[in-house]
């Protein structure tokens, strides 16, 4: 190495002194629920070398300590989730160089000690007897809170201890029910306990209770009738929650003044005896208690009546002797009494049935309205029960009404089951009912325009009648009309059902054999069609030139050789039948001889006759429609 002259020194040595860092400085933690976040800062001396990093020990004593964690230089905290709440730990942290580790920061005690804090209590300013006051409160904790004690006493009474219910993470709440014979006051305090143990007391808090509750009547022991002249008792049991104060009756009669009258109490029931005046109105009376909380209870008016011994009398029973099923009958009397009647009822019931009660209007005359069944023709029988206001009663003796059933059967329901088909076997079904009973029910039936009707009696069924009528093959419409009948004699016409006619059955054309003509020949092929009904559209089918005209196929034979023709015949209800045959068409070189007999003759510009196996060939060139003679009907003796 060179000295400062530029020169070689002899030799030269370097020495490290190296050392340990110093320990960490500046440990904080922070306690929460089974965690314990702490922080460190790097030491102030390193011992000449980087800090690689740092450990971190843990342990229940401070003699027994155990690495639970190694960090690089760059990370100066710990959060150790690995412990319990309210076990106490001691930690401690060594840096770390490439020399060593450094002395221990520590060890120091981790403990949580703070109580957990009541940041707000919610409570009425007052209770009410008989209801629920609802008490919450706020708590908050680093640690978390276990449980949240509710203790309460009303008065000077016995404490009560409740756990309150949590409702958020740091709400808890309880609801308290005021029992009714409460008064004073509510007194309670909180407990906070949390996850370490440490216990927050509130103070304590009162809440005045409210008595609301009004007295009550257990039961009115004050008769319901009295007598002209001698005494009554007014006498009745109350109650209330704390204490009754006071109690007054007040009575009136309608048309005399109001009395207002201290009552006595015996035991728990409170009376006044009064004499009721020679008069036949009601007396009136009410209750007015107060209990000593000042609530007041006014009982609702109640009446005592005035009792006579005379019972009312009917004047005259205004109510019909007959009336109709399914009608309103209105029973109707007039009754007298000496003081006034009460109530009048009608009593009824059909045949030997159950008895039942109408309650009557009141008027000029008294009144009620029946509504009689749909389904009973049993005689009505009633009698009227009577009754004054002081009890006595009038009983008729019992009438009878006559019931007649006015009501006509009704068709509910019309169903083809096989709707009509020519040739085949209908079925009509309807379903009918009746107030009383169906006793018949009879068909008016024609087919199209026939003048002619037909009558049928339909054929009951367990769920309706039954019509089976049998349909023509001819016939396009079913008309029929429906008459129903009850065991009443009411009768019902459904009239003017028109029913079309399904027609399924296929036209027809009669078997052709095949035909034979010459060249330039008229073509006249009788054909017979038919159908059940006879409206017919006869389509001709065939390369020639044929048309279908007055029950034959015509046209001029102008093609040498077979032609297949096709009769296609489609009558009204589009049902359509084909019939095939095949027409030779010869030239007049290759004649034919046909062994058949001749049938008609007919006449063209050319034609072939054959006349008993005998072939005749006339030549008449004139282009007029061909004229067909019948054999029978031939005069000409040249021409026979």
């Amino acid at each position: 190495r060179k000295n400062r002259a530029g020169l070689q020194d002899g030799f030269f040595t370097e020495f490290n002194f190296s050392i340990p860092p110093h320990p960490p400085s500046f440990f904080s933690y922070n306690i929460g629920n089974r965690f314990v976040n702490m922080s460190w800062e790097p030491p102030g001396e390193n011992g000449g070398w980087p800090v690689l990093g740092y450990n971190v020990y843990r342990g229940d004593e401070m003699e027994h300590m155990e690495l639970v964690m190694s960090t690089t230089a760059d990370i100066t905290y710990f959060n150790d989730t690995n412990i319990e709440n309210g076990r106490e730990y001691y930690y401690s942290v060594t840096a770390v160089n490439v020399v060593g580790e450094s002395q221990t920061l520590g060890p120091i005690l981790v403990l949580d000690k703070e109580p957990p804090l009541i940041r707000s209590i919610s409570y009425p300013n007052h209770a009410k007897n008989n209801e629920d006051i609802l008490i919450s409160t706020e708590i908050c904790d680093n640690v978390g809170i276990v449980s949240a004690e509710f203790h309460y006493w009303f008065d000077d009474g016995i404490m009560i201890n409740e756990t309150m219910q949590r409702r958020e993470e740091s709400t808890f709440a309880i609801s308290i029910f005021i029992p009714s014979d409460e008064t004073g006051e509510l007194n309670f305090l909180l407990s906070v306990v949390d996850f370490t143990g440490n216990v927050r007391n509130s103070t304590m808090i009162s809440i005045p209770i409210m008595d609301t509750i009004p007295p009550v009547i257990v039961s009115d022991n004050t008769p319901t009738k009295g007598i002209t002249g001698q005494p009554i008792t007014f006498s009745f049991i109350p109650f209330d929650n704390i204490e009754i104060a006071k109690v007054n009756v007040i009575y009136w009669y309608e048309t005399d003044s109001v009395f207002n009258r201290s009552m006595s109490v015996s035991g728990i029931s409170y009376y006044l005896n009064e004499t009721l005046i020679h008069t036949l109105v009601p007396l009136k009376y009410r209750y007015i208690i107060i209990d000593t909380s000042g609530n007041i209870f006014i009982s609702e008016i109640r009446e005592i009546e005035i009792i006579d011994n005379i019972e009312p009398k009917i004047v005259l029973d205004m109510s019909g002797t007959s009336t109709f099923t399914g009608e309103d009958f209105t029973f109707k009397a007039q009754f007298q009494d000496n003081v006034r009647i009460e109530s009048v009822r009608v009593e009824y019931w059909y045949g030997d049935g159950d008895h039942l009660f109408l309650e009557m209007d009141p008027g000029e005359s008294y009144s009620a309205t029946l509504t009689i069944p749909n389904d009973s023709i049993l005689p009505l029988r009633y009698r009227f029960i009577c009754k004054d206001t002081s009890g006595n009663s009038l009983i008729t003796g019992a009438t009878t009404v006559k019931i007649i059933d006015s009501i006509p059967p009704i068709v509910t329901d019309i169903v083809w089951m096989d709707p009509p088909e020519n040739g085949n076997r209908s079925r009509l079904s309807i379903t009918a009912s009746d107030n009383i009973l169906v006793d018949s029910v009879i068909v008016e039936y024609w087919f199209d325009e026939d003048p002619e009707h037909s009558i049928d009696n339909m054929i009951p069924k367990e769920r309706g009648w039954i019509w089976e009528p049998d349909i023509p093959l001819d016939s396009c419409f079913l008309n029929y009309n429906l008459i129903i009948n009850d065991g009443s004699n009411n009768s019902i016409e459904y009239n003017s059902y028109k029913i079309p006619v399904i027609d399924r059955v296929l036209p027809n054309v009669d078997p052709v054999e095949d035909q034979y003509f010459r060249i330039g020949e008229w073509i006249l092929i009788p054909i017979n069609v038919s159908d059940n009904r006879g409206s017919l559209t006869v389509t001709v089918i065939s390369d020639m030139d044929l048309e279908f005209d007055n029950g034959s196929i015509q046209g001029w034979s102008t093609s040498q050789g077979e032609h297949e023709v096709i009769i296609l015949v489609t009558d009204g209800s589009n049902n359509s039948f084909e019939r095939k045959f095949r027409i030779h068409i010869v030239d007049e070189e290759n004649e034919q001889h046909l062994d058949t007999p001749i049938i008609f003759i007919t006449i063209g510009c050319t034609a072939v006759i054959l006349i008993s196996g005998c072939i005749i060939l006339l030549s008449i060139k004139r282009k007029k429609k061909p004229v067909k003679y019948d054999e029978n009907t031939i005069t000409d003796p040249d021409l026979k």
